[in-house]
């Protein structure tokens, strides 16, 4: 099986080896490349409703992966045995959503977390620094005209913190100190959107907004060097 798009950078992010968990696994796509690929060396895919937990299964099935790709149908991860992965993947889900299913009891704390949100990247950022959590990489990613940021990372010692800012919690400390060109044409053209909003109006939260994201452009991080 071949990915592309938002599916194949985060293939990017996993370490070779690693015994994933595919939260929210759809038709377990991610799973099966993975483990045909020698990437994870087991999957468990899994999703909280019957209808793609049911194509997922005839997937692996077709690929001849039953023996080392399980699925499993569970809320979050209520159903998951936190001793079966090393690595979570949770992909395509809202950042509020991904926040609450980490509160967890049952998230394995030592595993390697690769998160991707539909928005509200800050919320998993506040969660990550609340919780000892290094973000060790990222990457903002368009995939069919849609931005995304993919961010990994791995909790440090009960004393860590990793303090980040306003900026940081928003865009991402690794994604403001590489400054892509992705990086460059996502905040002009969000810019340009509220410039448009803009004309004609003395409105100041729109004023906040723009100068917020071309202080980004701005920003110089001191991280990572």
């Amino acid at each position: 099986m071949e990915l592309k798009g938002r599916l194949k950078e985060i293939s990017k992010f996993v370490d070779k080896g690693s015994n994933i968990l595919d939260l929210g696994c759809d038709h377990a796509y991610l799973s099966i490349y993975l483990v045909e690929k020698g990437i994870a060396s087991k999957a468990l895919a899994s999703d909280n409703k019957d209808e793609p937990l049911l194509s997922a299964k005839a997937n692996i099935l077709k690929s001849s992966l039953s023996d080392k790709i399980t699925t499993i149908k569970s809320n979050g991860l209520d159903n998951i045995d936190p001793n079966l992965y090393d690595t979570l993947i949770i992909a395509g889900l809202g950042g509020e959503l991904i926040r609450e299913i980490l509160k967890s009891p049952k998230l394995n704390k030592d595993a390697t977390l690769i998160l991707e949100g539909n928005n509200s990247e800050k919320d998993i950022r506040e969660f990550l620094d609340l919780n000892n959590y290094l973000i060790t990489d990222e990457e903002l990613i368009v995939d069919k005209g849609h931005y995304y940021q993919i961010i990994k990372a791995k909790r440090m010692n009960d004393d860590f913190k990793m303090n980040l800012d306003s900026l940081e919690l928003t865009f991402g400390p690794i994604i403001l100190k590489n400054k892509t060109q992705i990086f460059k044409d996502y905040i002009e053209r969000n810019i340009g959107v509220l410039e448009n909003k803009l004309t004609g109006i003395n409105d100041t939260v729109l004023i906040d907004k723009i100068n917020y994201f071309k202080g980004a452009l701005d920003y110089e991080s001191k991280r990572y060097n």
